[in-house]
């Protein structure tokens, strides 16, 4: 990817991928980002995870863990005050990198959905999705979704983040992120192999700082040992 200057990258996960590593480490080094240039968004509903994104870009009907369990309505006044959000982000740091982390991002499959993201958030925009084995991230998504309760038999819409029949959406990578490249452009799509990263470094976090161009810029005591899963609340 190189070094950005400005306008926004955003890690969109996949899921099983270190996302909340990745997370924290950025929230752990939010002020040596801002000095260094960059900005790491505070979210509206959790510091770190950026959920309000995928939530305020998804069609309405569509569903995500984030959008059945909080109890919000997703209509045009939540839409409304994301973007507000957003636009005082650009105002306030003008010239500066602004970074967004939030795994739910990847379920968007449409591209009116993608173009909406594209539209709010600083320009350029540019994508970093990490990629793991799919059999191993076809049994550990089945596996978590199961301890969450979140698999229901007949009636799940096969475009949804719970569908995981063999034939699933969600384990086919490229079509998952053609509309991103549709929409963006292909050069703004970085791809990460989560599991080669991981082998060379014990964690995602090295590797997808290097992409972006962080890597010298967060201390290595903030990943060093590093095995999250968890959230942090405003």
């Amino acid at each position: 990817m190189g070094i950005q200057l400005n306008g926004s990258i955003v890690h969109i996960g996949f899921h099983k991928t270190g996302t909340n590593s990745i997370q924290h480490v950025l929230g752990y080094g939010r002020d040596d980002l801002l000095r260094a240039g960059w900005v790491f968004y505070t979210g509206r509903h959790l510091i770190n995870n950026h959920v309000e994104l995928h939530a305020a870009a998804m069609r309405p009907g569509r569903i995500s863990t984030f959008r059945l369990e909080s109890g919000l309505v997703f209509d045009e006044a939540y839409r409304s005050a994301v973007e507000q959000d957003l636009l005082a982000l650009r105002v306030a740091h003008v010239g500066r990198t602004c970074l967004f982390s939030a795994e739910g991002i990847c379920l968007l499959r449409y591209r009116d959905e993608i173009a909406w993201l594209r539209d709010v958030l600083p320009q350029p925009v540019r994508i970093v999705a990490c990629l793991r084995e799919k059999g191993a991230f076809m049994a550990s998504y089945r596996a978590q979704l199961q301890r969450s309760r979140h698999l229901w038999g007949d009636g799940i819409r096969p475009d949804e983040y719970n569908y995981t029949a063999d034939d699933s959406w969600l384990w086919d990578y490229e079509a998952r992120l053609a509309p991103f490249r549709e929409v963006l452009g292909d050069d703004a799509v970085t791809v990460l192999d989560y599991d080669a990263l991981t082998a060379a470094e014990g964690t995602i976090v090295p590797g997808f700082l290097r992409a972006i161009g962080l890597r010298d810029v967060l201390s290595p005591e903030a990943w060093t040992g590093l095995f999250l899963n968890v959230r942090r609340t405003r």
